[in-house]
């Protein structure tokens, strides 16, 4: 099977769903999640498993712009979905966002929510109040003091998600697209004009004996005549440092 694309995640997690494929579903659970940043938060709405959703959100290692998108899709799922759900699904729902990461702007749209279990958010708003007033030191002793609450729960909602900020993913579709990490660092991400990374010094290129042509040939975005290669010696080796704040793992070779 091709690896889902983003734009496709979240239907096909819907189809799985209802046509209770298990092994699909797990599949499509792990595209979104590591989409998530990219999905349309509107059609987890469409998810007719409020369960399948709660693992959705729950998930530490889940690829969100922030929490306050997290906040966004419960509220249109439980607005969505209002007239199947229990209250006790509601709630379940809503224990999946950790409000203490929420944004100034998160908590501001709490403001315009309704049935907003009001114990979590003032978990959270406590927690949160614990971390910016006191530092890191007293939020971890709240959550030590107060992570055994709701059964446990506490302690992992209060938990924060691995940070995404600095990730990025990258969906080459063709040689010589737009779409490539050597790309991606000499624009520097889409901000500036597109430039060598090896002549801009964003990333070292090295050969275990230069052959013929540069090392910047190796890591150029065009497709020329220009050869590059080693010397024709056995155990030769050409490699890209990404530099040491840059890691790169591929889903598929």
């Amino acid at each position: 099977m091709k690896e889902i694309q983003p734009n496709d995640a979240v239907f096909l997690l819907v189809q799985a769903v209802r046509l209770g494929h298990r092994q699909f579903r797990a599949t499509c659970l792990r595209a979104v999640a590591q989409h998530f940043a990219y999905v349309d938060i509107g059609e987890l709405a469409e998810i007719p498993d409020h369960a399948t959703l709660v693992e959705l959100l729950d998930d530490d290692q889940l690829a969100m712009r922030d929490e306050d998108q997290i906040l966004e899709a419960i509220a249109r799922y439980t607005t969505k979905q209002c007239g199947t759900l229990t209250k006790d699904q509601i709630e379940e729902c809503w224990a999946a966002c950790r409000f203490a990461d929420l944004t100034v702007a998160g908590w501001e749209r709490v403001l315009s929510l309704e049935g907003v279990p009001a114990w979590w958010l003032r978990l959270g708003m406590a927690a949160r109040l614990a971390r910016s007033e006191q530092g890191e030191a007293a939020y971890e002793a709240f959550v030590a003091r107060h992570g055994s609450q709701a059964g446990g729960l506490a302690a992992r909602r209060l938990r924060r998600r691995r940070r995404h900020s600095e990730l990025h993913f990258l969906h080459l579709s063709s040689p010589f697209d737009k779409n490539g990490v050597l790309y991606w660092i000499g624009s520097q991400g889409g901000t500036r004009p597109y430039a060598n990374p090896h002549e801009s010094g964003d990333v070292v290129v090295t050969f275990s004996r230069r052959g013929t042509g540069k090392e910047s040939h190796f890591v150029q975005h065009m497709n020329s005549s220009q050869d590059c290669h080693t010397d024709d010696e056995k155990f030769s080796w050409m490699q890209v440092d990404l530099g040491p704040s840059r890691s790169l793992r591929p889903n598929y070779y």
